[in-house]
């Protein structure tokens, strides 16, 4: 009888062991994101962001060309582009991205509500392929979660974005902490913090290939000195970039724009073959958007 209530006792003291180690963890992820959020203007004038646009100049180098095999694809050749964008948001759904915008190859991307923005010159892309239209459209959905997460550490709430605690992490030899963020539009990325509360990357995990723990960390603000090349780090060829199937964005050169601190380098890699940085020198949080400019036709 002794034994047995003994034992007793020992589950009934792991389970509220276990219990309070999860609340625990759990309880990490409002400080986290609080301390986060605060150390770039605070959650209330993040949440009073209703508007914002920005324009900067972007080089893009990739590698069209592959040889793919079974575990692996090796760049052939690379190419290289400079172009203009331009970012458009009126929350809580509309979102649109222009590159070169005014010019001949003038492209627009994103997305009015559920409805797909995909145009060329002003006129309308064909999208082929069953449900094509609804599955880009969520694409542009997903884009649009990300920049608002790995730029103003927020999202809309109608997309019904919930933080998970992911545990520790190691981002370049820097001991980090990561959140799960998953909602609406298929969003499941990974945002890395470290002790700081600095967002150091943003991890999409929504094609299966599992995020590394070792991300590239954000430019230091210290390197937005006037005299640093814009586009230094593909100097030589890009940096490594994430593993295959893995979108990933990281900020640098933090500046105040309306009491809020908003990167103004942008680093985007999509697997390791696709690199673009983003030097933004125009950001205006809310502006007055003609609506017209999110018309899908």
């Amino acid at each position: 009888m002794v034994a047995t209530r003994l034992a007793v006792a020992l589950v009934a003291g792991v389970v509220i062991l276990s219990t309070a180690g999860l609340s625990s963890q759990q309880d990490r992820v409002p400080d986290i994101l609080a301390r986060a959020r605060e150390a770039i203007g605070g959650e209330g004038r993040l949440r009073n962001v209703q508007s914002l646009s920005l324009e900067a100049k972007a080089l893009r180098r990739s590698a069209p060309r592959m040889r793919v095999t079974a575990d692996s694809a090796v760049p052939l050749a690379w190419s290289q582009e400079e172009y203009r964008v331009t970012v458009e948001i009126v929350l809580p759904d509309r979102f649109v991205v222009r590159r070169n915008p005014g010019g001949a190859m003038e492209t627009e991307d994103g997305v009015n509500g559920s409805q797909l923005i995909a145009k060329a010159r002003g006129e309308t892309r064909r999208v082929i392929g069953p449900n094509a239209a609804e599955r880009f459209a969520e694409l542009q959905q997903r884009e649009f979660l990300r920049f608002m997460l790995a730029c103003l550490l927020v999202a809309p709430d109608q997309y019904g974005v919930r933080f998970s605690d992911g545990g520790p992490a190691t981002v370049d030899g820097t001991p980090a902490h990561f959140i799960e963020a998953t909602g609406g539009a298929n969003l499941a990325v990974r945002m890395f913090f470290d002790k700081q509360g600095r967002l150091l990357a943003l991890r999409d995990r929504e094609r299966g290939a599992a995020p590394r723990a070792t991300p590239q960390p954000a430019a230091p603000e210290n390197q937005a000195a006037k005299d640093v090349p814009v586009f230094r780090s593909l100097e030589g060829g890009p940096p490594p970039g994430p593993p295959m199937g893995v979108y990933q964005v990281r900020g640098g050169d933090y500046r105040p724009v309306a009491g809020i601190s908003f990167p103004h380098l942008i680093v985007i890699d999509r697997n390791d073959y696709d690199h673009s940085e983003w030097r933004v020198s125009r950001v205006r949080v809310n502006p007055k958007i003609d609506l017209k400019h999110f018309d899908p036709k």
